[in-house]
């Protein structure tokens, strides 16, 4: 759990800093993250809670700590996660690593407690 936090925490500050991206000092400061996936029949959920808790879950297989941290920072990268981006951005970006994507689920809490939530079902 820690080590995933860690990676979060290494991604969002390697993220391009905007007035509205989830920058590393953004994301510490900011509530919670949720992102699950559903990639060729596999479920996996990437979770970040404010101030250093990781979790990252694929399929029945949970890691927290540091190897969730590593984990959940590198969808960030991966994502870019901006309050502003569109759900086809995020998919896009997605399927960049996993092309087999069939569902995206994203939820952001910012630090002044304002949930933004971007949702995709393959049709």
């Amino acid at each position: 759990m820690k080590k995933l936090m860690i990676v979060f925490v290494v991604m969002l500050s390697i993220l391009k800093v905007t007035d509205v991206a989830a920058s590393g000092t953004e994301l510490m400061s900011a509530y919670s993250l949720r992102i699950s996936a559903i990639v060729d029949g596999q479920d996996y959920e990437w979770e970040y809670d404010s101030p250093r808790k990781y979790e990252f879950e694929k399929g029945s297989q949970v890691m927290k700590g540091n190897e969730a941290k590593e984990q959940v920072e590198a969808i960030v990268t991966l994502l870019q996660i901006s309050e502003n981006q569109s759900i086809d951005e995020y998919v896009d970006n997605m399927k960049a690593e996993y092309p087999r994507l069939s569902k995206l689920d994203i939820r952001y809490m910012n630090e002044d407690g304002q949930l933004f939530t971007w949702v995709w079902n393959e049709e």
